[in-house]
């Protein structure tokens, strides 16, 4: 029930079976929406159950599909531990829940593939970033992205200063260097004094300042094993002297200068994200700037399109370079891969029909394309998806 991450996407574009249900709803995280969440959940279950009736099964194998995501409703536990969405995937040997830092829509879809642009923006580089809320009482990284926030485990590390001493205790068998041969005064061997990693030799360093450079470097040790291969933005929220430490043990390449300059512990958590975002504001709109003016420049060539089917034709190929899509529109029907053009659209949903609008986004984001999940207001000519090619046909 973890959030979802690159590859679990990856996973989830690959499996493809006639009746993937895709289902997602909003959740909360703390406030009286909490009690109703379940009951939210249970008619978003009920809905995928008629969905599936609707697309050819049966009434008891449409319930049978859908009944390994009950045991939930009644789970106080589960309930009260949520981000700001849900998304629940259902295939005849798959069954997933995912816990969600972004809100989103309610939506159920049935069809021979998942839907997956809701969950898109946790996963495109170029809006996800993480926050380091680091203090002497608390330690949190958070995943996050202009929409949400979603705090991440951090195993191996001190969560305080308070409990830093259990994990140098941990290094001292290596740290401690004794029995070492030296050189007596009066002929024999001398024992070596026991030195420790961390004693400080200046006389100017006081025990404090060795405890948080200590401290600061357990906690970056494992943060940048944890981030290792995830090049998105880190931001650290603290206070001197601890910024400065820090900085100067971090290893990580994509901290950030900008720092949140305060102790996080005096602040909520979406405060902090809507601090975060404000100021990493340039970073994420840099990249949509520089699409848009893309799009701008080859509009009204074969390098640009605003067709569905057109656009879709040339993800299946590859040659999409940039996609504008539409976070909270859907254009209903069905594309045929063989005939290679849109057989209808709808303007409801209907058995058998796919969203076009995710069909265009997952086999571009499959093949590598930059993609921008967003308000129609942000699309050129707000129109519903908007694409750049790499080359014309």
């Amino acid at each position: 029930m973890t959030v979802i991450e690159r590859q679990d996407l990856l996973h989830l574009l690959d499996h493809t079976e006639s009746h993937c249900v895709s289902a997602y709803m909003p959740a909360h995280r703390k406030g009286a929406d909490i009690r109703q969440d379940p009951i939210r959940y249970k008619n978003v279950l009920r809905t995928a159950s008629d969905r599936l009736a609707q697309a050819g099964l049966t009434e008891g194998e449409a319930r049978r599909r859908m009944e390994p995501l009950e045991h939930v409703i009644f789970d106080g536990d589960f309930w009260r531990h949520q981000g700001d969405g849900l998304a629940m995937f259902v295939g005849e040997d798959l069954v997933e829940i995912r816990r969600l830092p972004i809100p989103v829509e309610e939506l159920v879809v049935v069809s021979d593939r998942f839907h997956l642009t809701p969950v898109l923006p946790l996963v495109i580089g170029a809006t996800r970033f993480h926050l380091l809320a680091l203090s002497q009482r608390r330690v949190q990284l958070f995943e996050a992205t202009p929409e949400g926030i979603q705090e991440m485990p951090l195993r191996d590390v001190p969560h305080s200063l308070d409990e830093l001493t259990r994990y140098v205790d941990a290094e001292t068998q290596i740290q401690w260097h004794t029995g070492t041969a030296m050189t007596s005064t009066v002929g024999g061997p001398a024992q070596r004094p026991a030195m420790f990693h961390g004693q400080g030799t200046s006389g100017d360093e006081t025990m404090e300042k060795r405890r948080l450079h200590e401290f600061c470097t357990a906690i970056e040790r494992g943060v940048s094993t944890l981030l290792e291969n995830d090049r998105s933005p880190l931001l650290l929220a603290a206070t001197e002297p601890i910024i400065g430490i820090y900085r100067e043990v971090n290893s990580h390449p994509t901290l950030q200068e900008q720092v949140l300059r305060g102790n996080p512990d005096r602040s909520d958590v979406r405060d902090l994200h809507r601090e975060a975002v404000e100021l990493l504001r340039d970073e994420f709109d840099r990249p949509r700037q520089e699409s848009l003016e893309r799009y701008v420049r080859y509009a009204g060539s074969d390098l640009a399109s605003d067709n569905v089917e057109h656009v879709i034709t040339a993800a299946h190929d590859g040659r999409v370079h940039t996609l504008f899509v539409g976070l909270a529109d859907h254009i209903w029907g069905r594309y045929d891969l063989n005939a290679r053009q849109v057989e209808y659209i709808h303007g409801s949903q209907h058995a058998g029909d796919e969203d076009l609008l995710d069909h265009a986004a997952c086999m571009a984001f499959r093949t590598g394309a930059m993609i921008h999940v967003v308000d129609r207001e942000s699309i050129p000519d707000q129109k519903p998806l908007a694409a750049v090619f790499r080359f014309a046909m």
